[in-house]
């Protein structure tokens, strides 16, 4: 028998029968790739207008309620040449993986210092890769290439959005020893470990591939030390997925989750934030629930989902084009 090989891809541990990458790497390290390009068309939005205003900062749009904060790197770089430095690492794996088949590089440079633009660029790069996806499975590199265009894609969101403080994560539950008396024995106290589960609740930080069990809490009231267990953020998107569906939250917050939630989902906040408006007299697509004592509306988790799902290519089905079309819609 053959040593047991396990997928190095990130967070994955499965038992791999073949290859040098587990099919559902695979299949998720492809969705990253056809992220990119519509991920490079908004950074090119986001530089234009920072690079005007100058210093990296960001304004509020009307109707937004905070403001865009994009991190940018101080050493007086503008932001299309931050960009430009997260795609390099696209552009390298991609002359890589074209040379391995005979195809001809990237014109990354065609007169002098001139580089195409990126709107054709990432387009192309996406299509090599995307055109070769198998090669993750049978080189050697294969898994380096899937952790690349995932750093990719983790890089250009955080010049695009808007970086919350934390997202919910849930619950820790991670093994404990506690000294304690042992409730069964006579006479003089002695003390015993025994296990139990720590309660805190978990909060990822934006763009962290560990959660980490810190203690930190919305409320700076319910703040305490955490046990320091770490977590893997992949781990948790099943579970974040079942809990968000019957969850009632604002609606930036649904927003901001669903790259992790729907998987390959590219619908922007633009388009998100028309959902609980009438459009010409039609009802909206989506209702809020309830609101909060401030005021600020409230929409099921479940609802927000489907209609993030309707705005993927589907082939053979039918596009659902009103929240009333879904069977388990429903609307208090």
């Amino acid at each position: 028998m053959g040593d047991v090989r396990t997928c190095p891809g990130h967070g994955c541990g499965a038992t791999l029968r073949d290859g040098f990458l587990c099919r559902r790497c695979r299949h998720r390290a492809q969705l990253v790739i056809g992220d990119l390009p519509a991920l490079s068309r908004e950074c090119d939005v986001t530089a234009a207008r920072l690079d005007r205003l100058g210093g990296g900062g960001g304004h509020r749009k009307k109707g937004d309620d905070q403001p865009l904060l994009v991190k940018v790197r101080h050493d007086g770089q503008t932001v299309s040449d931050v960009v430009d430095g997260v795609l390099s690492l696209l552009y390298e794996w991609t002359d890589h993986v074209a040379a391995f088949y005979g195809e001809s590089s990237l014109p990354l440079q065609v007169r002098g210092d001139v580089r195409p633009p990126r709107h054709l660029l990432v387009p192309t790069a996406a299509g090599t890769l995307l055109r070769h996806v198998d090669w993750m499975r049978s080189d050697e590199q294969g898994p380096d290439l899937a952790h690349a265009v995932w750093t990719v894609r983790r890089d250009l969101r955080v010049i695009i959005d808007r970086p919350p403080e934390r997202t919910y994560a849930g619950p820790c539950q991670s093994p404990l020893l506690v000294m304690g008396a042992d409730p069964d024995q006579d006479g003089p106290i002695r003390f015993v470990a025994r296990e139990t589960r720590c309660k805190r609740e978990l909060y990822r930080k934006w763009g962290s591939d560990v959660i980490t069990c810190d203690g930190y809490d919305p409320d700076p009231r319910l703040r305490g030390g955490g046990c320091g267990a770490q977590h893997l953020a992949i781990n948790r998107d099943v579970w974040l997925v079942a809990s968000v569906t019957e969850e009632l939250l604002p609606l930036r917050l649904l927003w901001e989750s669903l790259y992790v939630l729907v998987p390959g989902c590219l619908v922007d906040w633009e388009t998100v934030r028309r959902w609980p408006r009438r459009n010409n007299g039609s009802p909206p697509r989506l209702i809020a629930h309830t609101l909060t004592p401030m005021g600020q509306p409230l929409y099921r988790g479940g609802d927000v989902l489907a209609l993030a799902r309707d705005t993927m290519p589907r082939r053979g089905k039918r596009r659902i084009t009103r929240l009333a079309d879904t069977p388990d819609s429903h609307v208090v």
